[in-house]
């Protein structure tokens, strides 16, 4: 289960770089996860590209910029669904 989810783009921005930032606990001390939400019209563009990194992409910060940009417009038609599928744990360090 994921119960701390961030989706502003300046909000997102500052998680990514450091989470204590927002956080005054860390999610893991209570077995939940971070998420960062890229499906909304508040995405901003360092989530995005961080998740393609995650995803090992490979995309330009050109591109990554692009599809934030369609993110966006989607977003603001209706609302965005993205479901991320569970990594065991011992795959995240990876």
């Amino acid at each position: 289960m994921i119960n701390v989810v961030f989706q502003a783009g300046i909000h997102a921005k500052a998680i990514l770089a450091n989470p204590s930032t927002y956080e005054i606990l860390d999610p893991a001390d209570f077995g939940q996860t971070r998420y960062v939400h890229i499906g909304s019209r508040l995405t901003g563009w360092n989530a995005v590209k961080s998740r393609s990194d995650q995803l090992k992409l490979g995309l330009t910060d050109e591109q990554v910029k692009k599809i934030t940009t369609k993110i966006k417009k989607l977003a603001d038609i209706r609302t965005l669904s993205i479901v991320i599928p569970r990594v065991p744990t011992s795959y995240q360090s990876c």
